[in-house]
């Protein structure tokens, strides 16, 4: 291996740790097995004290609502990201979507795992569309939506008129999952899930900085 290909690895390497760790954060908050599956691992720390399948007594309405609204709305990001491989005109747009569909691909996983351990529905939330942008739609309403029309646009522009697209729409939806941690917040239920929501909106704060960045240097 070359001095060039190995330094080109490290820094992938680097990059995907760096996109996983609030996935780990998350993962952590909740004792939950980064990787697992509702059919698999130990139970969490917050499911101890209850029974397998069971929603723990600290649990509320707005903590299911919030983590299966995340789930579905990190499916959009990953969608929308996941055009970028094809369409995107600067390596460092690509890059980002790269970098954003690591980690919420991975959290959304970890978000669907949290319910299904506790035998929660995603109350009309799908499990995922493999990231076809035509199907990739969020409930109605759910802030920072992508709309359908704009995803298909998204996926009839190349080059640099799809980073300009790309940039605005990821922007807006990352505001849109930090308004929704916010509110949840503001609720009550689990502290564990407070933690978790507190973690998303860092994350997508962070996100946000870059992505404008990148639009400050050329980028959209």
């Amino acid at each position: 291996m070359s001095r060039r290909a190995g330094r080109t690895t490290g820094r992938a390497g680097r990059a995907g740790r760096a996109a996983l760790a609030p996935t780990v954060a998350i993962a952590l908050t909740l004792a939950i097995p980064v990787g697992t599956t509702a059919c698999a691992g130990p139970p969490s720390a917050v499911e101890a004290s209850a029974p397998d399948s069971a929603i723990d007594a600290a649990t509320s309405a707005d903590d299911l609502a919030w983590v299966a609204g995340m789930a579905a709305h990190h499916d959009q990001a990953v969608a929308l990201a996941g055009l970028a491989a094809e369409r995107a005109g600067d390596p460092r747009v690509a890059a980002a979507a790269d970098r954003i569909a690591v980690a919420q691909s991975a959290e959304a996983s970890v978000l669907r795992g949290w319910l299904d351990r506790r035998g929660a529905a995603e109350a009309g939330h799908g499990h995922g569309d493999g990231g076809d942008p035509a199907v990739a739609e969020a409930p109605e309403g759910m802030p920072g939506e992508i709309a359908a029309s704009a995803m298909r646009r998204a996926a009839e522009l190349e080059g640099a008129a799809f980073d300009r697209v790309f940039v605005d729409l990821m922007i807006r939806h990352h505001e849109g999952a930090i308004e929704m941690s916010e509110a949840r917040l503001e609720a009550s239920g689990d502290p564990a899930v407070a933690r978790w929501a507190r973690t998303v909106a860092q994350s997508q704060s962070i996100e946000i900085d870059r992505l404008r960045e990148l639009a400050a240097g050329g980028a959209g």
